[in-house]
This record gives structure tokens, sequence and C-alpha cells, in this order.
């Protein structure tokens, strides 16, 4: 039986201002009708993973343009930008 790979799988890397702010960002991923799945990659400094299939790049941006208006995070395939301090 074959196993579909995910070598074609997007993956974007974002870093959460605030740690607590994982568990909103899953929940909001999945309210959005599952576009993709989150992987936290190292939950004390707010590091997750965002997979999604290439056909559904257009909509992972509008979600992540909504998301932001919700939670503060910085995407780690771009220029890094100073995040708020948290205490």
């Amino acid at each position: 039986m074959h196993k579909p790979t995910l070598l074609h799988s997007r993956r974007i890397s974002l870093q959460l201002a605030s740690s607590k702010d994982i568990d909103t960002l899953k929940r909001l991923l999945e309210a959005w009708d599952n576009l993709g799945y989150q992987t936290t990659l190292d939950v004390e400094r707010g590091l997750v993973e965002l997979v999604h299939a290439p056909t559904q790049t257009a909509e992972m941006e509008l979600f992540l343009a909504s998301a932001h208006e919700l939670l503060t995070f910085q995407r780690l395939d771009q220029p890094p930008k100073p995040l708020p301090e948290t205490t």
C-alpha cells in the first residue's frame, strides 16, 4: 500500500508572543475548516509549525491575516520583527 508523502506540503513556522496562545491558534485553525494542522515545536518559546496543502496557500495566508488580528506572532520564514514584551 502506497502511503502519501508530505514532501509537497507547505510549512510555515511561527513564534507566538505568548505560549498561552498555542492552543488558541490551534483551535482557530481547526475552526477554519481544518485548513491544515499545527505542530508545537517548543512550548516555552511559543514556536509552532503550520502544515497545509500547496493548493491551500492562498487560504492559509487569509487565515494568518485573520489570526494576526487576535494573536501576536511573527512568521519565521520572513524577516524578523521585534515582539512586544509580555509579563
